[in-house]
């Protein structure tokens, strides 16, 4: 009996290892990838079924699910901000099968600046959140200047949402490798006049650094 149960933990420490591995990630959601028609109909279970088996990697990975421009239904896959695991999303996306009609991408992407955030009940518009850089070793540092951000009944949710929006505009591999410091201030009635910049210049400031 002893052996037993010895064997039979030995099986389960081996399956879980197995499971812990890019491979095994997509050979366990390959099959419901393919099997996608109508990803509008089938997006919300399809998602809970690759974040159970992305969380036996690590169950801080993220991801998101939608279809592209063209038609091509896409698969983000997210370190949701946390450094430490870009080797792992890397090694996700790097592993991906050829999947007819799916792309696979690592990190969020830059998406412009054509949107609002709203986060926990409190909107950001990108006209609203400027920006002043400052050199931080091989990093840029931001003071950002944005409403709510001096305002103790709103400043965790606004600081919440400046973070959403840097992802969107710079894209989360830059957010989490270029950007060092960052503070917030409340944004002035005249931010140009004070010298700050808009967010939407901040894409070509990542761009320009080594």
């Amino acid at each position: 009996m002893v052996l037993q149960r010895l064997l039979i933990a030995s099986a389960c420490v081996v399956a879980a290892a197995q499971a812990q591995t890019p491979a095994a990630f997509w050979t366990a959601v390959g099959p419901d990838l393919q099997a996608v028609h109508d990803l509008r109909h089938e997006q919300d279970s399809l998602l809970g079924r690759i974040t159970t088996h992305l969380h036996r990697l690590d169950p801080d990975l993220t991801c998101e699910l939608g279809t592209a421009g063209d038609g091509v239904f896409e698969l983000i896959v997210s370190a949701d901000g946390l450094s430490r695991l870009i080797p792992t999303v890397r090694a996700v996306v790097g592993s991906a099968p050829a999947i007819k009609n799916w792309r696979f991408i690592a990190f969020r992407p830059r998406v412009g600046t054509s949107f609002s955030v709203k986060y926990e009940g409190y909107n950001l518009d990108p006209k609203a959140l400027w920006f002043r850089p400052e050199r931080d070793g091989k990093k840029v540092g931001l003071w950002l200047y944005l409403p709510g951000a001096e305002d103790e009944g709103h400043r965790q949710r606004a600081i919440g949402a400046a973070f959403i929006m840097l992802d969107m505009v710079i894209g989360e591999l830059d957010a989490m490798t270029k950007i060092g410091f960052m503070e917030f201030r409340k944004l002035p009635q005249n931010p140009r006049g004070q010298g700050l910049r808009p967010i939407g210049e901040l894409p070509a400031i990542v761009d320009s650094l080594p």
